[in-house]
């Protein structure tokens, strides 16, 4: 990790004030939903996810669940920018707020022993859940490792001081929910969504994980026999954060630099979201990532 080339880079992107850019916010929330659902399965490719969220035009021969799917987590991230700006708590309320923004159109509906269960209301488990070789708490103790973990992440934020120490926050409220895996259905969203959530209130730019770099750093978070430090979860993430902090950067300066009448012509009569899908990695001569 080197942490002061992206202090660097977060420096460099505040100075920029890009929230004062039309549109940026809307399409920084559609790059990392694009990102956030694809690695859940979605098929939705950069362009469908822009025209779905901008139009309301559903992708033809794609699958109705991807478009809800990505429907819902945009809601959702809308959602926490909102709290975001008004400096709201992290309970397990707010939590649950979150999972069913989320899950809102695409919860299941589980029939459980004590009756059933729906998927989209950000209700806690009431049963045990696997995934793959991996087995994560059990339910009766949810409740109380997600009260435990909002008060850590409250007194952390209030203690901490460098950039450094407030990602690693952000990076380990996702891990360590992932690791509580509180809900039935939709934990991964709602992680990268709460992660979201706290770069947002410590004024970082919002950024998200790109399904390339899930499988090492899902592999590393299960390796047996492998004790999780209270670092070691946000040190698998610098890597991951830098690439898309100097992509956004190497990009913003590209747009703004001059270019031919011709490319001047063609920015000007594309669509909004067009700018920023150059910020998730689409330019096929990239060799950043």
């Amino acid at each position: 990790m080197n942490a002061q080339s992206i202090i660097l880079l977060i420096e460099q992107l505040q100075s920029l004030n890009l929230s004062a850019i039309i549109d940026f916010d809307k399409n920084n929330g559609y790059a990392i939903t694009h990102h956030s659902t694809t690695i859940e399965g979605s098929t939705l490719t950069e362009t469908e996810t822009g025209l779905l969220l901008d139009e309301g035009i559903t992708p033809a021969g794609k699958p109705l669940l991807h478009s809800l799917m990505v429907q819902d987590h945009f809601n959702a991230f809308q959602l926490i920018i909102k709290k975001a700006k008004e400096n709201v708590a992290i309970t397990p309320d707010f939590i649950q707020a979150i999972n069913a923004a989320a899950m809102k159109q695409t919860g299941s509906i589980y029939q459980i022993v004590v009756g059933e269960f729906d998927g989209s209301k950000g209700v806690f488990r009431k049963g045990n859940v696997s995934a793959g070789n991996t087995y994560f708490v059990s339910y009766q103790k949810v409740e109380e490792l997600v009260q435990k973990l909002c008060d850590g992440i409250r007194q952390k934020i209030f203690t901490s001081t460098t950039i450094p120490e407030r990602l690693t926050i952000c990076f380990n409220a996702h891990f360590d929910l992932v690791s509580i895996h509180p809900f039935y259905d939709g934990n991964g969203k709602t992680c990268r969504l709460l992660m979201n959530y706290l770069q947002a209130i410590i004024i970082f730019p919002s950024a998200s994980f790109l399904k390339k770099t899930r499988p090492p750093i899902l592999s590393r978070f299960n390796k047996p026999g492998k004790k999780r430090t209270s670092t070691s979860s946000g040190n698998l993430c610098w890597d991951n954060i830098q690439n898309i902090y100097n992509w956004k950067l190497k990009n913003f300066n590209y747009w703004i630099s001059p270019r031919p009448k011709e490319s001047v012509m063609l920015l000007y009569f594309s669509k909004p979201y067009s700018f920023f899908l150059s910020t998730t990695g689409s330019f096929k001569n990239s060799n950043i990532f």
